[in-house]
């Protein structure tokens, strides 16, 4: 059965979840580059990688979303919340109530429907 884009978009933060969870990861790239490097040049280099394919996924699943979205502001929203959940549980707390959380957001974005299956 095909994936529906809930259920790609949640695989996706699971799978960024879990590579953050390297040892020393999560504080490397999220507190001490961004202090080292300037948040800008942070922001910059995301935006060329995780964030590029994050809005690339979003694009995908609201091209036929019947109300206007303001995607680089929504993939840059979502990147700081999976950011945010990352690091929530690179310093212990339960991965799967974050799994869950970003569940619940990305289901409320419009043209996303947890119940359609797409190819």
């Amino acid at each position: 059965m095909p994936e529906s884009a809930l259920d790609a978009m949640v695989r996706g933060a699971e799978a960024y979840f879990d590579a953050m969870a390297a040892p020393g990861r999560s504080r490397l790239l999220l507190l001490e580059g961004p202090a080292i490097l300037a948040v800008r040049a942070m922001e910059e280099i995301d935006r060329r990688t995780g964030q590029r394919e994050l809005g690339e996924g979003l694009a995908l699943v609201l091209g036929g979303a019947k109300v206007e979205v303001p995607l680089d502001a929504l993939t840059g929203v979502l990147c700081a919340a999976f950011d945010k959940a990352a690091l929530a549980i690179a310093f212990g707390d339960p991965s799967e109530d974050y799994k869950e959380a970003i569940r619940i957001l990305v289901a409320g974005i419009p043209g996303i429907d947890a119940d359609a299956q797409t190819t």
